[in-house]
């Protein structure tokens, strides 16, 4: 949101970084894939918590930042040009399926079995 609202680009979920002069660069992983990107700079940034990169601070360092002196700035402040609603568009809705019912296993001495069965068929949900 912040990243809309200030009409920069923002790169999420983000495994490896390089940051150059002018832009940043990296790996972002999903489940089913893996993708480069690459945004100009400013941009807004997130790490996942298997970049070699993220660090994660101690009990001392959460101490100090919490002494240290913090700014507020107005918008005008900000140098930044607002502009009336966000970049997003949204162009379809539509509901999420109702759930199908599980099947409950019992164990009665064969539910392993059972289980190994419903795995190999492919209906367990």
């Amino acid at each position: 949101m912040i990243a809309e609202r200030l009409t920069i680009p923002h790169l999420s979920s983000m495994t490896t970084i390089k940051i150059s002069e002018k832009s940043v660069s990296g790996e972002r992983r999903t489940e089913a894939a893996a993708a480069t990107v690459h945004a100009a700079l400013p941009a807004i940034v997130s790490v996942t918590e298997s970049a070699p990169e993220a660090r994660f601070p101690n009990f001392k360092g959460i101490r100090t930042a919490k002494r240290k002196p913090f700014t507020t700035l107005s918008i005008s402040e900000l140098d930044v040009e607002l502009t009336s609603g966000g970049r997003s568009v949204v162009t379809i809705t539509t509901e999420r399926p109702a759930r199908s019912a599980g099947t409950k296993i019992i164990d009665d001495g064969n539910a392993a079995v059972e289980l190994a069965e419903l795995l190999a068929a492919g209906c367990l949900t």
